[in-house]
């Protein structure tokens, strides 16, 4: 698949959403550039009904402010990279003739969700959840807050302790200061936590 300059290769189907609402149909691969086998990310995002403009076009402005955030903060550290974006027309061969495809292309960050290790001991609990609110911090100062926070977007790679984030499709655009800094108080770092954090260990000591 042509996207950008480079053309890569999907082959593996990672994860598969639809917006009933946005009326778009979203899936994530993962795959390799052909021309050096860089190991990626490809989201594509299926307009299903194109010719309805929902909303005036949320999801389209919702995939422009994803590409953005990506752009903006490409040096923080538990993110992917932006490698390349762009889009398609849908063929005859598809089942929504005429509807774009927007596609980002991004790096693998290590790991795997969260939610696959069943044996998280207390320690890797409490440096999972330090990581995440270091990843919503610093995207904060970048400019930007994650408006949606699942657990099964957390990578966790237990070799390393390296936690990333990813799923950039609900960030928002917010003004740093008045937005304030990211505690393990704040609500989105709770959702993050359902199931982990929240749930066991916070329950069991109280958070101030």
């Amino acid at each position: 698949m042509q996207i950008g300059n480079d053309e890569y290769l999907l082959t593996t189907h990672v994860s598969e959403r639809r917006r009933d609402l946005w009326l778009e149909r979203r899936v994530v691969f993962y795959g390799e550039r052909r021309r050096d086998q860089l190991r990626v990310a490809i989201k594509l995002r299926f307009e299903e009904v194109p010719w309805v403009d929902r909303f005036g076009g949320l999801g389209e402005r919702f995939s422009d402010q994803e590409t953005e955030c990506l752009e903006r903060c490409e040096t923080v550290e538990g993110l992917p990279k932006l490698l390349a974006s762009g889009f398609h027309i849908q063929t005859d061969d598809f089942e929504n003739p005429g509807g774009r495809i927007r596609a980002l292309v991004m790096t693998r960050v290590p790991g795997v969700p969260v939610t696959e290790i069943q044996d998280l001991k207390t320690h890797e609990i409490l440096n999972i959840k330090n990581g995440v609110i270091k990843v919503l911090e610093d995207t904060r100062l970048q400019g930007f807050a994650f408006g949606e926070g699942l657990p099964e977007k957390i990578l966790y790679d237990r070799k390393t302790g390296k936690v990333s984030l990813v799923s950039l499709a609900y960030t928002e655009k917010v003004d740093p200061v008045e937005y304030g800094p990211i505690t393990e108080s704040r609500v989105i770092v709770q959702e993050y936590g359902l199931g982990l954090w929240k749930g066991s260990i916070d329950d069991k000591h109280e958070v101030n």
